[in-house]
């Protein structure tokens, strides 16, 4: 067939032509269309389905049960409303929170002395010789708005503190107190000795010989095997009575430059004795000590005191081991036989306080210093951080620390050699108390006997250990002044003017 007869048939049928073309065409152009509107589509649809999901994820609510334990991570979940998921985590929640409180009100109340569990260890409630005087003197409303009241009142309080930190006035004396809760009390002394051989040697005198001529030599060595026996006989009596041969010599007393130590207080010249603080001793406290910051700060350490003559008297049977107060039946059978030294140290990294010379004589003034401690680096999530320069665990103090105080003694003693353990584990017994350190030293128990002190058949050795307490701000800090604070570093919020 020629072009021209093909073409004459397409003029011929021109509209089956038209409908093939069409027909070619219409199949691309509409996928290429239909494409295009399924594209269309989808992000329609896509957008509305992640708009509705959206507003399903907005109504979702986390389910957390908050970390109590430093060990134990928090658990968390985030879930659409659901009402029995709620009522689980809401049980769970309450239940940790209120076991969380449980223990910190437990640990509170007995780091304080308070409750049954402090009582069963023989302690007695940590609060203020006077009362009114922590923080800051209490004063009523006429007081308050009278300079020359105020004074005066504030005045009464702090003499009250020093009179019952002295002893004054029909008061006991704390420090006493102290030595009491370990049933401690001194040797025979010297005198007292002689006096009791001299009057065994005349009477032994008088029975052989009527005092009308010498001892022979037999008689003589019987005398001297009396007299050794009523020297050891008199020391183990003296011995059945303590609990522990101890006396007020034992606590740094305030002297002057160039005064003599007491009989069994050594001291040296290393950063250790110039941190010991003293106790209130004597006819008056010096008049710059005389402010609410320094008479707290001899307050606590009575605190801390009582604490370890509570560990020494429980080591010795006393507290819930059904021991008499103070400890065993003596000396002879008691664990610690001797307090030597009982030291506290003044606080670490502390401005010093001093006296302002302005109108208020109770005002203080800080040292200033460039910048606070800084922290110790790193550290676990939930507790304070740790700084193993400074102990062996690591617990330091610091303006930056929020939970806890630190403060640091050392004790003394002569103790039985083959039951020092029940010591150490008496002392952390006691309270928030750790050992950090003990040296040991042999003991003539000879020399000892001469001086008038009886250990008993035992091997004993002297020990001088180290201790560190733990002391919860919850409660501590209600009772600290404002100006011990800032000397602490703690950020202490400013008070509103009047």
């Amino acid at each position: 067939m020629k072009f021209k007869d093909i073409l004459a048939w397409l003029k011929a049928h021109i509209g089956i032509v038209i409908s093939c073309l069409v027909l070619v065409v219409s199949i691309p152009a509409a996928f290429v269309g239909s494409n295009m509107w399924l594209k269309k589509t989808l992000s329609a649809t896509e957008s509305k389905a992640k708009a509705k999901l959206s507003e399903v994820d907005a109504m979702k609510i986390d389910y957390v049960v908050p970390q109590v334990d430093p060990s134990v991570e928090a658990v968390s979940a985030k879930h659409e409303p659901n009402a029995k998921l709620i009522e689980v985590f809401a049980k769970a929640r309450e239940q940790a929170i209120s076991q969380s409180k449980t223990v910190v009100t437990g640990f509170e109340a007995f780091n304080q002395g308070k409750g049954a569990e402090a009582a069963k260890l023989g302690r007695s409630e940590h609060k203020p010789l006077v009362e009114g005087l922590f923080p800051a003197v209490a004063l009523t409303p006429e007081q308050q708005n009278s300079p020359a009241a105020k004074e005066d009142a504030e005045r009464a309080k702090l003499n009250e503190m020093e009179d019952a930190l002295l002893g004054k006035r029909g008061r006991s004396n704390p420090y006493q107190q102290v030595l009491a809760m370990m049933r401690a009390g001194e040797p025979l002394g010297t005198d007292e000795m002689g006096d009791l051989l001299r009057d065994t040697a005349a009477r032994y005198r008088e029975q052989t010989t009527s005092n009308n001529r010498q001892l022979t030599e037999d008689e003589a060595r019987t005398q001297a095997s009396l007299l050794v026996e009523r020297r050891m006989a008199a020391l183990r009596s003296r011995a059945a009575q303590l609990g522990v041969y101890a006396g007020m010599e034992v606590f740094d007393m305030p002297r002057r430059a160039g005064e003599e130590e007491g009989r069994g207080t050594p001291r040296g010249d290393d950063d250790r004795d110039k941190r010991m603080r003293t106790i209130a001793a004597g006819n008056a406290i010096d008049p710059s000590e005389l402010t609410p910051s320094h008479l707290f700060l001899k307050q606590w350490d009575l605190w801390f005191m009582n604490d370890i003559a509570s560990a020494v008297a429980l080591a010795n049977g006393g507290g819930n081991r059904g021991g008499a107060s103070g400890g065993g039946p003596g000396v002879e059978q008691n664990v610690v036989k001797r307090v030597q030294r009982l030291r506290v140290f003044g606080v670490e990294d502390m401005k010093s306080l001093e006296k302002k010379a302005a109108a208020d004589p109770n005002a203080m003034e800080l040292a200033q210093e460039e910048t606070a401690p800084a922290a110790p680096e790193g550290g676990t999530p939930g507790l304070e951080p740790l700084d193993a320069s400074k102990s062996i665990t690591g617990i330091v103090r610091g303006g930056w620390n929020k939970t806890y105080e630190v403060r640091r003694a050392e004790v003394v003693v002569v103790v039985s050699s083959a039951r020092l353990q029940e010591l150490l584990a008496a002392i952390a017994r006691t309270n928030l108390m750790n050992v950090t350190g003990v040296q040991m030293e042999y003991v003539d128990v000879w020399d000892e006997a001469r001086q008038g002190f009886f250990y008993g058949d035992e091997h004993v050795v002297r020990a001088t250990i180290a201790i560190e307490s733990v002391w919860l701000k919850s409660w501590l800090l209600p009772l600290m002044p404002v100006d011990l604070q800032k000397a602490m570093w703690m950020e202490v919020a400013e008070a509103p003017p009047a």
